[in-house]
C-alpha cells in the first residue's frame, strides 16, 4: 500500500473512507448517523466491506444520505486506489484488536480517526498522525471530522506523518526483524 498524492489532490470531494465489514460492532451506525448530520455539499463517506444481515435489515429503515456509497469488499489492490481517492479514514469499533485496515491507509497517506477499542490507539499517536476517540462518541467524532474537513492541508500533513510511521514501523520487513529477534 502506497500513497498517490496526486490523485488525492485532484478530488473535488472531501472522501472519508471506512473498510472492514459493515456490522454493529464496528460502530458503523455511530460514523453514519455523524455523517449525516454534517449535512455539507462536497463530502462523501464510502463504505467498503460486506455488510452483516443483522445489520442490513436495521440500515434498510434508516434514511441515509445520498452521499454514502456502499461497495462490497474488495481486492487489496482495488483497494488501494479507494484509498487515495480518500481524504481520512474512520473507524468507529466498540469491540476489535487492532486491523490492518488502519495501517493500509496510513501507508496511503490517510490519518485516521479510530476509538480506543480498535487497536488504532496502538499505533496512533492523538493529534499528530489522527486522533483516538472514546467509543459511542458521536459528538467528538463529528467534531474531529469537521476539524479534518476545513483544515485540509492539516489533515495532509496528518496523512504524511501516517505514510511515514506506517512506512518505518509496520512494514513486512520491519514485521520478519521483529519476530527474529
Amino acid at each position: 500500500f502506497k500513497s498517490d498524492n496526486l490523485i488525492r489532490k485532484n478530488q473535488t470531494k472531501f472522501r472519508i473512507i471506512y473498510t472492514g465489514t459493515v456490522s454493529v460492532r464496528k460502530g458503523i451506525l455511530y460514523l453514519l448517523e455523524v455523517f449525516n448530520d454534517l449535512n455539507l455539499d462536497d463530502i462523501e463517506l464510502l463504505v467498503i466491506g460486506d455488510i452483516e444481515k443483522d445489520l442490513n435489515k436495521i440500515l434498510k429503515k434508516i434514511q441515509l444520505n445520498k452521499k454514502i456509497i456502499f461497495k462490497k469488499s474488495v481486492n487489496q489492490s482495488e483497494l488501494r486506489k479507494f484509498y487515495n481517492i480518500s481524504h481520512v479514514f474512520v473507524t468507529c469499533s466498540i469491540e476489535e484488536g487492532l486491523s490492518m485496515v488502519q495501517i493500509q491507509a496510513m501507508s496511503c497517506g490517510l490519518p485516521i480517526i479510530c476509538t480506543i477499542n480498535s487497536g488504532g490507539e496502538e499505533i496512533i499517536s492523538d493529534g499528530i498522525d489522527g486522533f483516538v476517540l472514546p467509543i459511542r462518541d458521536k459528538i467528538k467524532l463529528k467534531n474531529k471530522i469537521l476539524f479534518l474537513y476545513n483544515n485540509k492541508n492539516i489533515c495532509s500533513e496528518m496523512g504524511k506523518k501516517a505514510q511515514k510511521k506506517a512506512t518505518k514501523n509496520f512494514s513486512w520487513e520491519m514485521y520478519g526483524q521483529k519476530a527474529i529477534s
